[in-house]
């Protein structure tokens, strides 16, 4: 697998698909769509699924609206105020995304009810604040530890 700007890319150019996390920094009151204002403090992960055609090229679209690209997602409306820190993949096939978001709401809270999961029944997919880099890795480490 080779990473470049616009996306991972497997050997022969087909799309690396998976789920990720962005590690974001966000402070200040921050208009989420449909959700309202909220009010931000600290670090928060977002956990999301990339299974698409672009696949994983999606944590890019994240990061450039930041410069102005479009807000489609919850997630660009804080990305637009605040930053990503860091981002982390588990490349697979499979919808794995819920899980994640399970994991990490064992280990931080919902940061905004209903943020992220408008197509599934999960609480929220934007956790935080607290120590969001380990909690993500280690919701990922289940994914790897996990029979597929």
């Amino acid at each position: 697998m080779e990473r470049r700007r616009g996306g991972c890319q497997a050997r022969g150019g087909d799309a690396v698909r998976g789920v990720y996390s962005l590690i974001l920094e966000v402070r200040g009151e921050v208009e989420v769509g449909a959700l309202g204002g909220h009010h931000f403090d600290g670090m928060y992960v977002y956990v999301g699924s990339a299974l698409g055609p672009g696949g994983l090229k999606r944590v890019d679209r994240h990061v450039s609206v930041k410069d102005g690209g479009v807000r489609r997602w919850h997630v660009d409306h804080i990305l637009h105020e605040g930053s990503v820190v860091s981002a982390l993949a588990t490349v697979t096939g499979r919808q794995l995304e819920c899980e994640v978001a399970g994991s990490l709401g064992e280990r931080l809270s919902v940061a905004v009810e209903g943020f992220g999961c408008s197509d599934c029944s999960c609480r929220s997919h934007l956790f935080g604040p607290g120590d969001v880099e380990a909690a993500a890795v280690e919701a990922h480490g289940e994914l790897w530890r996990q029979p597929q």
